[in-house]
């Protein structure tokens, strides 16, 4: 009759292996595969990767937040007033004379025609908006919206032959930037979701724009059926403004703050009354 005491029976020669508290105190938490983990995705795609499969559907929702959502437009409204105030981005000239004294004529001068470039269209004097609809500070809140809300503005540069300042711009919605227009062309660029871009530096080339919208369903989207043709627009005539959240990121997406937004406040259906 044997009784098994432990530890004294314990084999003094056994080969159990043991993790030293130290390597296991070293190690990334983030890149174990317990179970307590598996509920974070992971993925070793590129920026450009992430934001195809996303842009649309982030975009969507954003726009969707903005519309009905009082919280995300009182955002909006707040970064506008923050940023941009009641006059918006204004120039101020500060050229000099050769004694280095401050040349108040020319910086008057060159301050009001800025100021007549920036102002609403008339009816025989189109001046920087090449609609006609805007002033230039309707311009700036138009792109400040579009960048919090879409992710992205997108300016075309006219060369102004309408108005004696020589320079219109115009703006683009972010939708006729397509992203499902990714290629190789035989100059050896490469069009990543409507961008023409060098192959090696990523340095923007071309702009390739659909410059029509189905007037049957409303939408950017390309349609041949609905006469839907790209135009290249060369990239020095596109100012294409967008946060880049990572490297070599080419479109940009929604800001977090309205993303956030519905995870944050979900709207809650007024009860009926019966």
């Amino acid at each position: 009759m044997s009784i098994n005491l432990w530890p004294f029976n314990k084999s003094k020669n056994s080969n159990k292996r043991t993790i030293d508290p130290r390597v296991y105190k070293r190690s990334y938490i983030a890149a174990e595969n317990s179970r307590l983990y598996n509920w974070q995705s992971a993925s070793d795609r590129t920026a450009d990767g992430d934001v195809k499969n996303a842009l649309v559907q982030l975009r969507r929702r954003s726009r969707e937040l903005v519309q009905n959502e009082p919280l995300a437009k009182r955002y909006i409204s707040l970064m506008s007033t923050q940023i941009l105030g009641r006059q918006g981005i204004k120039l101020q000239m500060k050229s000099r004379n050769p004694d280095q004294t401050l040349d108040f004529l020319a910086n008057n001068h060159i301050e009001s025609l800025r100021r007549e470039w920036g102002r609403k269209a008339g009816t025989v004097y189109p001046v920087c908006d090449a609609s006609g609809k805007f002033t230039f500070l309707d311009v700036q809140r138009q792109v400040l919206d579009a960048i919090l809300r879409d992710g992205e503005a997108i300016i075309y540069l006219h060369d102004g032959k309408r108005n004696p300042h020589g320079l219109q711009v115009e703006l683009l919605a972010s939708d006729r930037l397509d992203i499902e227009r990714n290629t190789v062309l035989q100059n050896g660029n490469v069009v990543r979701m409507g961008i023409e871009q060098e192959q090696r530096t990523h340095w923007p080339v071309a702009y390739w724009m659909n410059m029509k919208e189905d007037p049957l369903y409303g939408t950017y989207k390309f349609s041949p059926q609905a006469g839907a043709k790209y135009e290249r627009i060369p990239a020095e005539q596109i100012i294409h403004v967008y946060h880049s959240d990572r490297i070599e990121q080419s479109r940009g997406g929604p800001t977090k703050r309205c993303q956030n937004f519905q995870k944050q406040w979900p709207r809650i259906p007024e009860p009926l009354n019966i």
